[in-house]
């Protein structure tokens, strides 16, 4: 990276990233072709600007990024010992047991491009603020990919947001008042195109508008009022086909799908400060996912899902304690979800059978602690501790039973604990220990999956201009599933033991 003034008034950065290397699965029974290597050159520039004019003092921010490079899809997916007979912890894909689908190793050729500006103009009472960005990217699948189909995907991003923010850009006292107002336009293409015996297209053009604010009012020095509320329009437009070749002939599919819905997501909350240490706050909102549709790449089927809708409630209380240096904060939280989308398998250990799916009504609800402790001078911890539950209240017609289980994928039990120590001026050392706790695969409550810790530890050296670190992550190798696929023949893991060092000079 090099960077530094360009004039008076404009600094810039040239960043030159190069990666390169190989996953750590074996794969077996493969044809010559290097599957799991990866590659990717990203490089980036940044100009700064700072203008005075009539009306105030202009700030640009311009960014321009190209990365390409070739990337496996994914890096820790691998057959269990259902297939293998062999541990998690060897990682393995063999081509010979994959079945006619293939083992999921498809390799693809990256081109990434991104431009953005982010210009303000400081009018004294309030900053005008305007964001353009557009990304434009492709991922194809290399030629000697083992997954059976060559894949297509391209991309483009159009996203333009005018804000004016002015007040206290924190607390505000009695009669202060604070917040911004704005308006956004978002504006996505995507186009898919799968192609072989198991062929599908997707061409979809999905765009946005909505108007917003959040605000501040301060009733006395402690007592703060806050909300706001967005008007989100949402159009989209889906056309998808499909077509399978199965023993009984070709299973064909289409799906013109268009949705346009326009939604009032407001938010209201309160804010006490006890002293400029200690508040207690709480709010409720509304949210919004929009729906959608595709084919069963499988079966040649078509579906749509609904869009789900989202309120919470929540309370939260922060304190600091300066004189024993210590920080926490206790928030809870409860969701009441209308047409939850949920993504799995509608028959248990049929891959084939994976789907988004609503179900009618459900509920999430927990509790986060989070601290930070200056031990002493040089020792500083950390900790988070986040409890869940989620729950279908409501299930759908295609299968009532599934009322009052979990909606997968949300461990009951999560845990961070983490330390600095700094043995001198030039030398620290510090870990991290992580739990994932144990939860079910998907709504099916079939699987269990999670319950394992992931143990991390660091070394670092500060000297003049240069920082030395070396590292392990998953200093255990631990191989936690994050995920399993067709019946528990595939599992996602977690990444194994990495060694690291690093060298950063300044200048």
């Amino acid at each position: 990276m090099i960077s530094g003034p360009l004039s008076e008034n404009v600094a810039g950065r040239l960043t030159f990233e190069l990666a390169d290397g190989a996953d750590a699965r074996t794969v077996l029974n493969e044809p010559a072709a290097p599957i799991l290597d990866y590659d990717n050159v990203r490089i980036r520039g940044k100009l700064l600007g700072e203008f005075e004019t009539a009306a105030g003092l202009l700030t640009l921010d311009f960014l321009a990024e190209h990365q390409q490079g070739q990337t496996p899809q994914t890096r820790n997916s691998v057959q269990t010992p259902l297939v293998t007979g062999r541990p998690l912890e060897d990682r393995i894909l063999d081509g010979d047991l994959a079945g006619p689908l293939g083992i999921p190793a498809r390799t693809f050729d990256t081109e990434t491009n991104v431009l953005s500006l982010d210009a303000g103009l400081d009018l004294g009472a309030g900053t005008l603020r305007g964001v353009f960005s557009f990304v434009d990217d492709e991922y194809v699948s290399i030629p000697e990919q083992t997954y059976p189909f060559p894949f297509d995907v391209s991309e483009r991003i159009l996203t333009q947001e005018i804000l004016y923010e002015f007040g206290p850009s924190d607390r505000v006292r009695a009669g202060q008042f604070g917040g911004l107002v704005g308006l956004t336009f978002e504006q996505r293409d995507q186009r898919t195109d799968l192609q072989g015996l198991l062929a599908f297209s997707s061409d979809s053009e999905t765009d946005s508008r909505s108007v917003f604010t959040d605000l501040r009012y301060g009733i006395t020095d402690q007592l703060t009022v806050f909300g706001g509320a967005r008007v989100l329009d949402f159009n989209g437009r889906f056309d998808q086909s499909s077509s399978v070749a199965t023993p009984g002939g070709v299973v064909s599919g289409t799906q013109n799908f268009e949705i346009d819905e326009t939604e009032f997501l407001p938010a209201l909350g309160l804010a006490y400060y006890f002293d400029e240490d200690t508040v207690l706050s709480g709010s409720v909102r509304t949210g919004y996912n929009p729906g959608g549709s595709s084919v069963n790449i499988f079966t040649g089927q078509p579906f749509t899902y609904d869009s789900e809708r989202v309120a919470t409630a929540e309370v939260t209380f922060r304190q600091s304690l300066p004189e024993f240096g210590f920080r926490y904060g206790v928030t809870a939280f409860h969701n009441w979800h209308e047409d939850p989308q949920l993504y799995a398998e509608l028959v248990p250990g049929n891959r084939a059978s994976l789907q988004v799916i609503n179900q009618n009504e459900g509920r999430s609800y927990g509790l986060e602690f989070d601290a930070d402790w200056q031990a002493t001078d040089r020792l500083n911890l950390t900790g988070a501790l986040g409890f869940l539950q989620t729950e279908i209240t409501e299930a759908s017609a295609f299968n009532p039973d599934l009322e009052g289980n979990s909606f997968g994928q949300d461990p009951n039990v999560t845990l961070s604990l983490g330390a600095v120590f700094e043995i001198n001026d030039v030398w620290s050392i510090d870990g991290r220990a992580t739990y994932r706790g144990a939860h079910f695969n998907d709504f099916n409550e079939v699987d269990e999956i999670g319950d394992y810790w992931i143990v991390d530890i660091g070394a670092t050296a500060q000297f003049r201009n240069f920082e030395m670190r070396g590292y392990v992550t998953n200093l255990f190798n631990e191989t936690g599933v994050t995920r399993l696929v067709g019946g528990g023949t595939f599992a996602d893991v977690t990444e194994p033991m990495t060694v690291g060092f690093d060298v950063t000079a300044r200048w």
